[in-house]
């Protein structure tokens, strides 16, 4: 069984309910089997199976959920419950049958043209956990291609890990979609994703989400969220043009997934995109978020580049602005009033940074005034 079938509000719960073997004509049981299906995504598989670990006696309905979210990867791994209607895999085995069939297609295929398909379901599979679940963008893979400016096979020479097969471009610069799209094909074919109606588009159910992330090890997962984080370094570029801003706010969602994920992993570099990731986050007026990334870039900055280069000071000009917008006043104006002295001494006062930060400092400083 490959296909994730979802159930609808009213069987869902039935179906808990009958493989818990407990009476489904109570509303306090119906009640709480609504909260469990809601969690398993409607999955019906997932769902026979929390009911046969129920009607073990394992567990109990109230407190299958605080079960499952603490040991949710044991839970649907253990094949010594196979569900009340015979399914004979468990929910996770079921979806690892699934990659078995994807690696064998890339050993069996004669050529690489064959192999090509499946490799890039494989990479696509390894990242999208870091990924929000829902409108995986093509155009994420498309701009971090052609936004690399030609680094992804000098990259992947120097790291055979690296997820070249996702950023493949023409000689003329262009994104290969070709590949890509008979990844996502593949993966389709074992319904381990869905598309969305644009077609540009693709998701993964919460479940085959979640069993994407479990099944790698530490290791794996650091190197991964790594790679996740650097594909969407790459796809935002310093433009700011109508459909970049659109972009970037679309792309909201799989950043925040990507941090979340790698304060989890230990072995996650945190550096990778984070000046890329508070530009997302300051044009969303996340101001908290941005912040935190932004004081990383100065801090980062100043100590690798020194404090009066033009990239550090640009950092702190950014900062200052960020603070300015969480009514953070005297902290922004001190910080600007650094920039400016630093931009006028380093740059000279006439060039347009330096003007920027004269400009701003100037009427926040006038706003002060009035108040």
């Amino acid at each position: 069984m490959r296909h994730v079938s979802e159930m609808n509000y009213d069987e869902a719960p039935e179906l808990l309910l009958k493989s818990a073997r407990l009476d489904v004509s109570s509303t306090d049981y119906r009640a709480q089997a609504l909260a469990i299906v809601a969690e398993l995504g409607h999955l019906a598989l997932a769902i026979d199976q929390a009911g046969a670990y129920i009607a073990s006696g394992e567990y109990y309905l109230d407190d299958f959920l605080d079960v499952f979210n603490a040991h949710r990867q044991h839970l649907l791994e253990n094949e010594a419950y196979r569900g009340a209607s015979g399914s004979d895999r468990a929910v996770y085995a079921t979806w690892d049958l699934s990659y078995v069939a994807i690696d064998r297609q890339v050993k069996a295929g004669a050529n690489e043209a064959l192999r090509q398909g499946p490799q890039v379901a494989l990479q696509i599979l390894r990242v999208s956990p870091f990924f929000h679940n829902e409108g995986i963008m093509e155009d994420i893979f498309r701009f971090a291609a052609e936004n690399s400016n030609g680094q992804v096979e000098t990259e992947r020479k120097a790291d055979d890990r690296f997820p070249s097969f996702l950023l493949c471009c023409r000689p003329d610069g262009r994104w290969e979609s070709q590949s890509f799209r008979q990844g996502v094909q593949t993966l389709l074919s074992f319904s381990l994703v869905g598309q969305e109606s644009s077609g540009r588009r693709f998701l993964m159910h919460r479940l085959v989400h979640l069993w994407a992330y479990d099944r790698l090890t530490v290791a794996e997962k650091g190197r991964f969220c790594g790679q996740a984080r650097d594909i969407l370094k790459r796809s935002i570029a310093w433009r700011f043009a109508s459909s970049d801003y659109a972009f970037r706010r679309d792309l909201l969602s799989h950043i925040t997934t990507a941090q979340r994920r790698s304060h989890l992993s230990s072995m996650t570099s945190q550096k990778q995109g984070v000046a890329e990731f508070a530009l997302a986050f300051s044009e969303a007026g996340r101001w908290k978020e941005a912040e935190e990334l932004e004081v990383q870039v100065m801090e980062t900055r100043k100590r690798v580049l020194g404090e009066e280069h033009p990239d550090t000071l640009t950092s702190m000009n950014n900062l200052a602005f960020t603070l300015k917008s969480q009514s953070r006043n005297e902290e922004a104006i001190s910080l600007m009033n650094r920039c400016l002295k630093l931009r006028t001494q380093v740059l000279g006062p006439k060039r347009p940074n330096t003007k920027t930060s004269l400009e701003a400092l100037h009427e926040w400083q006038d706003g002060e005034d009035e108040t």
